[in-house]
């Protein structure tokens, strides 16, 4: 038989030993529960506690601190908007700036990697518009904001900033907190906003195919109906009977809602997106006006044919804060907040509501305020009558500005990329006719020249776009405008030999053709800054008219309609000469360019016409 592991004599010591084991394990546990609940025990678990757990412990602290700490951030923001106290303060400057999130960008720069919180995005994004001047960040560009707002919307307290910001334009300060909470609440869904055609786009379209004989109104801030726009009207016309566009006046200087818009500008240049602005802010109110314009004209122009009863509402004094779109017999609302300093890019999201109620009151009380602030126009002479005082007042508004034609021939390419329609680029046109003729008003010239020193001549759409000198008619011919100026210092003038056919190693004066977007004035002080270097904006016109230089030019043609320059400089400027224009410079005597056989056809001719040496 087997023997046993355990033989019958050890087991009394066994139960011995297990029962004294068991004493001591309660003596044990009675001295563990007396310690853990001393003061002493208590502390050392706390230690023991922290060590072990604290940084999962510390870091929730710290995350529901600081949410809690944001909510009171943005509800402060909302009861100041609602006393009527601005949104650019003190308290958001500081948060900004001691937000963990701007400290990551400044060090590392922009990354689609970025991940932080939303509020922590939302009080981004508030105070970038105002001190984003302050805070350098590598690689943050239009695109960067966008993608920081969208998720700066993800949170209610950003979101209630921006709704009672926006609504305080025309809701009154004692309703604005309940109408922002119910828009919030009763509404049907939340919409993202993006430039293409999207999710709200496609439910207006539902609602209008399901509407009969309804009234729709958009306010925006141009008077254009977009691409997406044009479509869902010419799907569902049949069902309006009418049509009110609401936007911004476009008269420059007899209202300031324009003017005002332009505060969009204000922020860096960095995050403005080149396609859709100009970062100069006195060029993107031009943009903003022709663009406004043409916006009136083209919705009259197809709105024409229609059965539908037009209105565009002219805002005057500056836009009512929210973009909507609102088809009042149906009982259907589409709000989107806007009232930042960059609209386009901070806010990015929109609410639909179908609560006639809450509808009925935000409709009164937009409608007394934009009736209010704006004209109303019913009828097509009407707005053509307002698009050609408005024209008229862009004129007079750039005749204030001396900085604007360097602006204009420093910008020209971005300015004249904006508009690549024949329509606009006529406007343009016609804006410069009426430019061209204050400038020569406010210089007092006894005789006019044809075409103006001032006028922009605008290249045609279907050019290609490497064809970038001006051609005009001239007569029966066509002839390139040119422009050249002749620069005096004491008794000598500046004269420059040219590199390249048809006039390799003969003599002229700086200058050149005129391109498209600029005036012959512009042409010639860029051809200055460009061939030698100097930069001035105060030349005399000398001589104007038409040159038959006798041989083609470089671009194949032998008319030339030349404007000559005077600049008298009481001290020899630094010479910069573009070696891939010219290969060398003079300052000659009278009696020297006498003697100066090799000079250019339209030199020769233009010395018969002017007297250069004063």
């Amino acid at each position: 038989m087997a023997r046993s592991i355990i033989s019958a004599h050890s087991i009394p010591i066994l139960a011995v030993s297990l029962i004294a084991l068991l004493q001591i394990a309660a003596v044990f546990s009675d001295l563990a529960k007396s310690f853990t609940s001393s003061y002493t025990g208590g502390f050392l678990q706390g230690i023991l506690a922290a060590l072990t757990l604290g940084s999962i412990t510390g870091g929730a602290l710290r995350i529901a601190r600081r949410n809690r700490h944001t909510r009171r951030f943005f509800e402060d923001r909302a009861k100041d908007i609602m006393e009527g106290l601005p949104l650019e303060s003190p308290e958001l400057r500081q948060q900004f700036q001691g937000l963990p999130l701007l400290a990551h960008l400044k060090k590392y720069g922009w990354s689609t990697q970025v991940e932080f919180p939303a509020a922590e995005c939302g009080i981004f994004v508030l105070g970038y518009q105002y001190f984003g001047h302050e805070a350098a960040i590598d690689g943050f560009d239009a695109v960067a904001l966008t993608h920081l707002a969208d998720r700066a919307s993800e949170d209610a307290g950003y979101r209630h900033v921006i709704l009672v910001h926006a609504l305080s334009t025309f809701i009154p300060n004692d309703q604005l907190a309940a109408i922002a909470a119910e828009i919030e609440d009763r509404s049907v869904l939340r919409f993202r906003v993006t430039s293409r055609y999207s999710e709200a786009d496609a439910r207006l379209e539902s609602r209008l195919q399901q509407a009969e004989n309804d009234h729709l109104v958009k306010v925006s801030t141009t008077s254009q109906i977009s691409d997406f726009s044009r479509v869902i009207l010419d799907r569902t016309s049949r069902a309006l009977r009418s049509l009110e566009i609401a936007h911004l006046s476009p008269l420059v200087l007899s209202d300031s809602a324009l003017i005002l818009q332009s505060v969009e500008g204000t922020v860096p240049s960095s995050v403005i997106p080149k396609g859709q602005q100009i970062a100069d802010q006195d060029l993107d109110v031009f943009r903003r006006t022709v663009r406004t314009i043409v916006g009136i004209k083209r919705t009259w122009k197809r709105m024409s044919g229609s059965d539908i009863a037009l209105s565009t509402i002219a805002l005057s004094e500056s836009h009512p804060g929210v973009k909507v779109r609102l088809l009042r017999n149906s009982g259907y609302l589409q709000l989107f907040p806007g009232r930042l300093n960059y609209a386009d890019n901070l806010y990015r999201f929109g609410y639909e509501i179908t609560e006639t109620s809450l509808i009925a009151i935000i409709d009164r009380h937009l409608s007394v305020w934009i009736d209010g602030h704006s004209t109303r126009y019913s009828a097509k002479a009407a707005a053509d009558a307002l698009c050609g005082r408005a024209v008229v007042e862009l004129a007079r508004w750039m005749l204030a500005r001396p900085e604007i034609q360097p602006k204009m021939s420093a910008w020209r390419h971005q300015m004249f990329g904006l508009f690549p329609e024949d329509e606009s680029r006529q406007l343009i046109q016609s804006v410069f006719d009426h430019f061209a003729e204050g400038l020569e008003a406010m210089n007092a010239v006894s005789t006019r020249v044809t075409p103006s020193q001032y006028a922009t001549f605008v290249r045609p759409a279907a050019q290609n776009d490497s064809e970038r000198n001006v051609t005009l008619p001239a007569g029966d011919q066509t002839a390139h405008v040119s422009a050249g100026v002749i620069v005096r210092n004491e008794d000598r003038i500046l004269i420059v030999r040219k590199v390249k056919p048809p006039n390799r190693g003969r003599w002229s004066v700086p200058g050149g053709h005129c391109e498209w977007g600029e005036s012959a004035r512009m042409a010639a002080s860029r051809e200055l800054h460009e061939e030698v270097g100097i930069e001035v904006d105060d030349l005399d016109l000398i001589y104007s008219g038409e040159i038959d230089e006798g041989q083609p030019c470089r671009h194949g043609l032998r008319l030339h309609i030349w404007f000559l320059y005077a600049l008298d400089l009481s001290r020899m400027p630094t010479i910069q000469l573009e070696t891939s224009e010219l290969q060398e410079y003079r300052w000659v005597s009278e009696s020297s360019l006498k003697r100066l056989r090799q000079r250019t056809p339209a030199f020769n001719l233009l010395l018969d016409q002017v007297k250069v040496y004063g």
